[in-house]
C-alpha cells in the first residue's frame, strides 16, 4: 500500500516537472539521485531534471548539481558543457567544495569561452583545494601549470602570475599528487625523471608501482606455465607497458644478476601484445643484444626455442629488429632448426623495413657472394649506402671505398670548366662525357667508352668497358651528392635515344680518342 502511494506521489511530481515547475524538477531530480520511492537510482536522469531546474534559477538545483553530478557526466550529456560553469561556480561559492573541481575543469578545458577573470578564478580554486590536500585538485593544478609553462615557452600562454614560479609549482603539486597515489601523477613524475636522465630516481619510484602491477596480474601469470604469444592477452595501459619496458632496460644495462625478474617484466608487457616488449623478450631468451652480439654468457645457455615465437610475433608487428634477430638465430650452428635460406629471407625483410644493422649485414652477404650473381655487388652497395645514410659506422666505411674521391683521375675537372658554348654545341656527346668524367673521376678510356644509358643504378654508376678495353676493370662509383645526380640525369637524357656502340654517331674508339685529344689540345 505504501509503495503504491509512493508511486502515485512520484507520478504527480513527475507530471508537474514535465510542465516546467522548477520545484518539481528539483524534487524528481533529487529522488532519482537518491533512488527514493518507486524511482530507480540514476545520476544521469537526476541531472536531466536538475539541469532544467537550474536553468530556471533554482539555487538548490545548483547546489545539488555541484554536490552530485561528476565532470564526466556533464561532458557526456551536454552538447555545450561550458554552460554548466555558472552552476558549479555558485555551488562552490556557497560552500560545496567538490563543485570546485568540476568548475575549474570546465573553465580551463573550454578556455576559449571564458575571459581572464574566469580562468584566474578557476586556477585559484584549484590552488585552494590543492592546499586543502585534495589530491585530484593537486594533479589538475600540476597539469594546468605544465600546459601554461609549455605555452609560455612558445609565447602563446595567458600570463597568469603564480608564485612560486611555474616549474617549481608544477613539480611540487605533481609530487604531492603522486605521493597520494594519483596514478597519472605518478607516471608524469616518472616521465620527468626519464627525460632528465635521472635513472636512479626513475627506478626507485617505479619499483613499488611495478610491484603492484605484478601483484594485480599474478593470478593470470601463474596459469601461464610457459608464456607465449598464443596465450590469452593481458590488458595493460600504454603507461604501464612503457614503465615495464624502461625498468627492464635499466636493469639489463646494469647487468643485473636476476634475469628471471627482468623476464617477468617483459613477459607481462609482451602478453599485452606490445611488439617492442615481444622483441626484447625474444632477444633476452636468445641472449642477444640489439646488435645481435652474445650477452649474459654466465647466465645459462640461450633458449632459441622460446625466443623464436616472440620474435616472430614482434616481426609481424612491424618490428624490423625482430626479423634481424631471427635471421641471426636461424644462421647459428647450435640451433637445431638451422636454416640458412630462411635466415637470409628474414635478413632481407629486416633490411627492407629500414633496420640499419640488417642493411649492413645483408650488404655484407651480397658482397661475399658477388660472384654468384652479376647484380650482387650493385645491390650490396645499395644496402651499405642505405645503412650509411642512417649513420651506421661500418656501412660508412664500406661505402666509402666506392667514392669518386678515391680516384686520382682529375684530368677532366679543369677541362669541363673550360668547355665553351661553341665546343659544347659542336661536340655535345663528348662534352657530356667530359662532364661525367669530371663528376665521377673517370679515366679517359672510361669517359669515351662507358655506356651511359646502362651505367646508372640510382645509387651508383657501373663503369664496365672491359669488353672494349682489355686492360680495364669493371668498377662501381657511388653517387654521393646532388651535383653528381643532376649531372648524371642531364647526361642520361642526352643519351636516351642514342646508339652508344661503335656503329653510332660517336664512332669507334680511335675516333673518340682523337676528338678528345683535339679538344684538350685546343683548351690547353
Amino acid at each position: 500500500m505504501v509503495d503504491k502511494m509512493a508511486a502515485r506521489d512520484d507520478l504527480a511530481i513527475l507530471k508537474a516537472a514535465r510542465t516546467g515547475v522548477a520545484d518539481a524538477q528539483l524534487a524528481i531530480g533529487t529522488r532519482y539521485y537518491l533512488g527514493n520511492g518507486s524511482l530507480p537510482q540514476s545520476t544521469e536522469t537526476a541531472f536531466y531534471w536538475l539541469e532544467r531546474a537550474a536553468r530556471q534559477g533554482l539555487t538548490e538545483a545548483w547546489t545539488m548539481i555541484g554536490r552530485a553530478v561528476p565532470y564526466d557526466l556533464v561532458r557526456s550529456t551536454m552538447s555545450r558543457p561550458y554552460e554548466a560553469v555558472a552552476w558549479y561556480e555558485r555551488a562552490f561559492d556557497s560552500g560545496v567544495l567538490e563543485a570546485g573541481i568540476v568548475f575549474s575543469r570546465l573553465v580551463l578545458e573550454n578556455s576559449s569561452h571564458f575571459g581572464h577573470k574566469a580562468k584566474d578564478k578557476a586556477v585559484n580554486v584549484l590552488k585552494q583545494l590543492a592546499e586543502r590536500n585534495n589530491h585530484e585538485a593537486q594533479w589538475l593544478l600540476a597539469k594546468h601549470l605544465a600546459q601554461l609553462e609549455d605555452d609560455q615557452h612558445h609565447g602563446a600562454g595567458d600570463q597568469i602570475h603564480l608564485a612560486p614560479p611555474l616549474k617549481e609549482a608544477k613539480e611540487h603539486w605533481t609530487r604531492q599528487a603522486a605521493l597520494a597515489g594519483v596514478t597519472e601523477a605518478q607516471y608524469s613524475l616518472l616521465e620527468e625523471y626519464w627525460k632528465a636522465g635521472d635513472y636512479v630516481g626513475f627506478s626507485e619510484n617505479a619499483a613499488p608501482m611495478i610491484k603492484c602491477l605484478l601483484k594485480d596480474h599474478e593470478a593470470q601469470l601463474r596459469y601461464l606455465r610457459d608464456p607465449s604469444p598464443q596465450c590469452a592477452l593481458l590488458s595493460l595501459s600504454e603507461n604501464e607497458v612503457t614503465l615495464l619496458l624502461r625498468q627492464s632496460q635499466l636493469l639489463l644495462e646494469r647487468k643485473v644478476s636476476d634475469l628471471s625478474y627482468v623476464r617477468r617484466l617483459l613477459e607481462l608487457a609482451a602478453l599485452s601484445n606490445n611488439h617492442e616488449a615481444q622483441y626484447r623478450l625474444g632477444m633476452l631468451h636468445a641472449r642477444l643484444d640489439h646488435g645481435c652480439q652474445r650477452i649474459f654468457p654466465a647466465h645459462g645457455q640461450a633458449n632459441y626455442l622460446a625466443a623464436v615465437p616472440w620474435l616472430n610475433a614482434a616481426g609481424k608487428g612491424d618490428v624490423a629488429e625482430a626479423w634481424h634477430g631471427l635471421s641471426m638465430i636461424y644462421a647459428k650452428a647450435e640451433y637445431f632448426q638451422r636454416n640458412l635460406s630462411l635466415s637470409r629471407q628474414y635478413l632481407n625483410r629486416s633490411a627492407e623495413m629500414g633496420f640499419a644493422q640488417a642493411q649492413f649485414d645483408y650488404g655484407q652477404y651480397l658482397w661475399r657472394t658477388r660472384r654468384d650473381g652479376p647484380m650482387h655487388d650493385i645491390h650490396a652497395l645499395s644496402w651499405w649506402k642505405k645503412a650509411a645514410d642512417q649513420g651506421h659506422h661500418e656501412a660508412l666505411i664500406a661505402a666509402s671505398r666506392f667514392s669518386a674521391k678515391n680516384s686520382s683521375e682529375t684530368w677532366a675537372v679543369e677541362i669541363a670548366k673550360s668547355l665553351t658554348t661553341k665546343l659544347r654545341k659542336s661536340h655535345p656527346f663528348l662534352s657530356a662525357r667530359i662532364d661525367l668524367a669530371a663528376a665521377f673521376k673517370l679515366s679517359k678510356s672510361e669517359a669515351v667508352l662507358v655506356d651511359v644509358r646502362h651505367a646508372d643504378w640510382g645509387h651508383c654508376i657501373e663503369v664496365d668497358i672491359s669488353k672494349l678495353h682489355a686492360r680495364s676493370k669493371r668498377r662501381l662509383i657511388l653517387i654521393e651528392n646532388t651535383e653528381q645526380r643532376v649531372t648524371l640525369d642531364l647526361i642520361s637524357r642526352l643519351f636516351a635515344d642514342v646508339n652508344s656502340s661503335f656503329d653510332g654517331p660517336e664512332g669507334n674508339y680511335r675516333q673518340r680518342q682523337y676528338r678528345l685529344r683535339n679538344i684538350i689540345a685546343d683548351l690547353v
